[in-house]
């Protein structure tokens, strides 16, 4: 928790102080949902405490100490928590004729980020109702650098909860590796070329991986695609409605849609290379 805060934090290009109090918002996001867990009846609403719990935590450091990124921070304690899997994968499951496994898949997910959406608007409204949330205006963030090493850390501490062998966990920083130049690369050319390349890059690269190594691709699919969706568009839309108005917030939001049927076709293209280049196994 605390490395999927302050990584993602530096992803988003905030500043230091707000990627460490990513971290530590991270740890809080734990500590509240361990005690959400011992309230009775209270599993199917996790997600939305954990969210407001959250912001609300962030909104009072923000009133306290001017200058902090409420949302951002927010952000980075629930990111560990949103679905990428569903969100990128369940489609093409849909599309490849698995429906009734792909429509749970999305619906799972659907539901989980609207949770946590609601939760983090709840914990934000309960705030604002108490004291008045400062203006915020967006800060110069850490160097483009360091993302290189910060990326990898998100999907590895998603794949340490996910339960992934240790003797796998380099494949997992590799394949983050991989897909970040691919987003970095595509990242040129335009919003949704990024996404498209680095799914290329991890559907070859996991099938690849599991040929290999004799595992499942899901070990590699499942933590890095984190980097792809929800990294950049379905949660993070939120820190640019506040730094950068409705506007430029809805415009990203919007993005989503684009972006995953990027992922889409990228998965698609990338199956279909590495179905060109092995030989079929049962």
């Amino acid at each position: 928790f605390l490395g999927s805060g302050m990584a993602f934090g530096v992803i988003m290009g905030l500043p230091w102080l707000d990627v460490l109090l990513g971290g530590f918002f991270g740890l809080t996001a734990y500590g509240s949902e361990v005690l959400a867990r011992r309230i009775p009846g209270t599993g199917y609403a996790l997600e939305f405490l954990v969210a407001a719990a959250s912001a609300f935590l962030a909104a009072i450091a923000a009133f306290l100490s001017p200058g902090i990124h409420a949302i951002a921070l927010t952000i980075c304690a629930i990111i560990i928590y949103v679905p990428g899997f569903g969100l990128t994968i369940a489609p093409r499951e849909i599309v490849l004729g698995d429906t009734l496994s792909g429509i749970i898949y999305f619906t799972n997910a659907f539901f989980v980020s609207i949770k946590l959406l609601f939760g983090a608007f709840a914990g934000f409204g309960i705030a604002s109702t108490l004291f008045v949330l400062p203006a915020v205006e967006k800060a110069a963030g850490v160097p483009h650098l360091f993302t290189w090493i910060f990326a990898p850390i998100l999907p590895l501490c998603i794949a340490i909860q996910f339960g992934v062998s240790p003797r796998r966990l380099w494949l997992v920083g590799l394949g983050a590796l991989l897909v970040w130049a691919g987003v970095q690369l595509g990242g040129l050319l335009g919003s949704w070329q990024g996404a498209f390349l680095g799914a290329v890059i991890l559907a070859v690269f996991s099938k690849l991986a599991a040929l290999r190594f004799k595992t499942t691709s899901l070990t590699v699919i499942l933590p890095v695609v984190m980097i792809l969706v929800p990294g950049f568009a379905f949660v993070s839309f939120l820190y640019p409605l506040q730094t950068q108005g409705i506007i430029v917030g809805i415009e990203m939001g919007l993005q989503v849609f684009a972006t995953i049927a990027a992922i889409i076709g990228g998965f698609f293209l990338g199956e279909f290379i590495v179905s060109a280049v092995t030989p079929q196994k049962n």
